[in-house]
């Protein structure tokens, strides 16, 4: 609610009108400090939601007929800007013309925008210079822009995004099952999946992006998803429930929903995050944060068309300290799980560690590497382990030919070269900065790591970048921004695509592989 008083009257000389009660404005959610236009009487006002999660918006206020004197004014609905994601705390003025309280025709749906550093906070404005200065709270750093360019008449030198397709709130983590052209995405603040139809929305079809999506209701605060795609079914880690959700991706995906519903669960460990499946044995792999194990789920009588195991409790192997990643190679038949708070990566051998024997459950090594992994892929062909370290903003690079479940004469025994990846490195620590996943494109060993923290994706060619050879690791960045903390990515060789989850916007950035 914002409250509406008369200043000639209630101030520090003249108390006689403060007794009075103040006109009110209903704002719904929290407004923040408000700018005034004295030339069109516009009184702007930024709503803080209180969700990460949705867009952020600017109230505009007539002040001609809402002040000290009129309120006539004051009980209409207010017009409204769209502006980017999560709360909106800080309004500057250089003067608008066509959006404000009583024009809206240049309010864009969305407004352009500049990129800033991570949590931004105050700005000012030099009029003089058409300088903006925005602090950055995590790099303890202000940005100096050139508001000329990019204004309300200008935006050519506004920032570039790549183009979005909706999901929900809270976009987070990916599966995509390319003989159905469905992209299942994880919304956590709203415990739903979307369903993107792959073959519509795509680099080469962005129209068809401009839709709404379907959706179906899963576990408290999904997290990551894996497709076994020789029985068609995705497992879904709830974070907050401790379970697996088993969906039939033949009765639920981009063409058929009709299997969206009434979805079996099988109980897995505390927290489970990242999924991985190794098709040949049916057995499904989970990292579980909170007990430092991975759950071994035998796939055989758990899956989308027989849940008739899934109401057993399934084997727990060992791992490291709040386990956050892992993937399987099934070229060796290694799994690799990243534990963030002793920074290493444990090397565990898938064929002795499924759903048959898990007698060699236990690690059969540890690679120390860079401070807090969450994040592992692998370039199959160039037998190359990919780490996303979140606290230093590198990834590490790992020879999969002699560090494997088989093989460990190359493990590591210090922490391997490295590569920075972030497009600003002094956002490292801020402990929110490398996103949670690395994607790869395995047809052109091109690797895919989102740095959430400057809403960017940093590209490493697969073919030049590998153990030994860092120096060869040219880190490029796209040249378009995505959205609101990138945090997953996911590619689609099919329609040489690449899909990036943005947590804050409940986006998903859409753009080619080849870039």
């Amino acid at each position: 609610m914002i409250q509406v008083f008369n200043g000639a009257t209630c101030n520090a000389g003249n108390t006689s009108g403060c007794g009075q009660p103040p006109a009110t404005v209903v704002a719904n959610f929290n407004p923040m400090q408000a700018a005034v236009d004295e030339a069109t009487h516009t009184v702007y006002v930024p709503v803080g939601t209180g969700e990460e999660n949705t867009l952020g918006f600017v109230l505009m206020i007539d002040g001609s007929t809402c002040n000290g004197t009129i309120n006539t004014g004051c009980g209409n609905t207010p017009n409204r800007a769209n502006v980017g994601s999560g709360d909106t705390d800080w309004v500057l003025i250089d003067p608008a013309t066509t959006c404000n309280a009583t024009q809206t025709n240049g309010c864009a749906n969305i407004a352009p925008a500049l990129a800033v550093g991570v949590d931004s906070a105050f700005m000012s404005f030099d009029p003089s210079t058409r300088s903006l200065y925005a602090s950055s709270q995590d790099t303890n750093t202000v940005w100096v822009l050139d508001a000329s360019k990019c204004n309300a008449r200008h935006t050519q030198g506004c920032t570039n995004f790549e183009p979005t397709t909706t999901v929900g709130a809270g976009a987070w983590a990916f599966a995509n099952n390319p003989y159905t052209h469905t992209l299942y995405e994880t919304n956590q603040f709203e415990n739903t999946v979307s369903i993107i139809d792959s073959a519509v929305c795509n680099s080469r079809h962005l129209s068809g992006c401009n839709q709404t999506w379907p959706k179906f209701d899963v576990g408290n605060f999904p997290s990551f998803l894996a497709v076994n795609r020789v029985t068609n079914t995705i497992y879904l880690g709830n974070n907050e429930d401790n379970t697996l959700t088993v969906i039939n991706g033949a009765t639920c995906n981009s063409s058929n929903t009709s299997g969206c519903t009434s979805l079996a669960t099988t109980a897995v460990g505390t927290h489970p995050l990242q999924v991985a499946v190794d098709e040949a044995t049916n057995t499904i792999y989970v990292v579980n944060q909170d007990d430092n194990a991975m759950s071994v789920v035998d796939g055989t009588h758990c899956n989308g068309t027989d849940t008739s195991s899934c109401g057993q409790s399934w084997p727990m192997a060992p791992v490291g300290d709040s386990p956050q990643a892992l993937t399987f190679n099934p070229n060796n038949r290694t799994i690799y799980v990243t534990n963030r708070n002793d920074n290493t990566v444990s090397v565990i051998n898938g064929n002795t560690c499924n759903r048959i024997t898990t007698s060699g459950c236990v690690p059969v090594a540890t690679v120390p590497v860079g401070a807090g992994p969450r994040a592992v892929g692998i370039v199959l062909d160039r037998n190359t382990v990919f780490v996303g370290n979140r606290s230093d903003l590198t990834v590490s690079v790992i020879d999969g030919a002699t560090c494997n479940g088989t093989n460990t004469s190359g493990c590591p025994q210090a922490p391997p070269p490295a590569v920075l990846v972030g497009a600003f490195p002094d956002t490292g620590g801020n402990n929110n900065v490398l996103g949670r996943s690395i994607a790869v494109d395995q047809h052109k060993h091109i690797v895919f790591i989102p740095v959430a923290g400057d809403s960017d994706v940093a590209m490493l060619d697969g073919n030049a970048c590998r153990a030994g050879h860092v120096n060869d690791c040219h880190v490029k960045i796209i040249k378009q921004r995505m959205g609101g903390f990138p945090v997953t990515a996911e590619v689609d060789n099919a329609t040489d695509t690449v899909y990036v989850a943005n947590h804050a916007d409940g986006t998903v950035s859409v753009f080619r592989s080849s870039h």
